[in-house]
């Protein structure tokens, strides 16, 4: 596509995702975005990276170069008007080239094994210093790595604490078991509900998240991570990033 007319479309592709288009605009756009398979692919590009860097920051940029150029250059004439109007284009062209690469990379490198293991962190039974703890069996099972006896432990329980949830569909993580660990969170959080308590309610949210992550259940992953990421009181607030959002976006694109 053209300088001028990416430049044209990215403006319009950027008002479109933040639902500053009105109705008649929204619905052009819609429809020749289904009627020109090329730029479809341009604008799907465009959707990629902008969850890496907004366009608005490109448009800051161009500003700001634009405002250097002018003190740089004084002169009011159309020929001076012209000549940065052309190289106002071809910077935000130039940066819209940079994010684009960036999101096809992006596109071409990220893989579900790679995000789970960047994300992953084995949790640890409290240790409080200094306190006398009383671990169950089952916490003793978990803390000597035995985790194929932790479910069998777990299995055999006539009465099930919300601490025996959590440390069992742990447990089915550590054995690879991720449809028996997102069943056994479910349930987690179905008690939590009924006796109106929160236990192990953060936790749980991550690390089933993880689970539909590596069980390739890639838009429920999605909704737990942006959940946690736009609750800033959330336990696990500052281990999703934005990056983790993108990412987890190209892995839905690529199914």
């Amino acid at each position: 596509m053209e300088d001028n007319r990416a430049f044209e479309y990215y403006g319009r592709f950027d008002d479109y995702l933040k639902g500053e288009l009105d109705e008649e605009e929204r619905q052009k756009l819609e429809e020749e975005l289904s009627a020109d398979s090329e730029l479809q692919q341009e604008f799907d590009l465009f959707k990629m990276s902008v969850d890496i860097v907004h366009v608005s920051s490109i448009n800051r940029a161009v500003k700001e170069a634009h405002d250097r150029f002018l003190d740089s250059n004084p002169g009011s004439g159309t020929q001076n008007s012209t000549s940065v109007v052309t190289w106002s284009l071809r910077i935000a062209a130039g940066l819209l080239v940079v994010m684009v690469s960036y999101g096809l990379l992006q596109f071409s490198f990220v893989s579900s094994t790679g995000l789970y293991e960047s994300l992953y962190t084995a949790w640890q039974l409290p240790v409080t210093r200094g306190a006398q703890l009383t671990y169950t069996h089952l916490d003793s099972l978990y803390l000597h790595h035995n985790y194929d006896k932790v479910i069998m432990q777990y299995e055999s329980l006539e009465e099930r604490s919300l601490r025996d949830y959590f440390i069992a569909a742990m447990a089915a993580m550590e054995l690879n078991d991720y449809e028996r660990a997102i069943k056994l969170f479910q349930l987690l959080k179905q008690e939590n509900e009924k006796t109106d308590t929160r236990l192990f309610e953060d936790e749980t949210d991550y690390y089933m998240a993880l689970s539909h992550l590596k069980n390739g259940d890639y838009q429920q992953a999605l909704f737990i991570f942006q959940k946690i990421r736009e609750d800033h009181s959330h336990l696990y607030n500052t281990a999703v990033s934005g990056s983790t959002i993108f990412k987890l976006q190209i892995l839905q694109w690529k199914e």
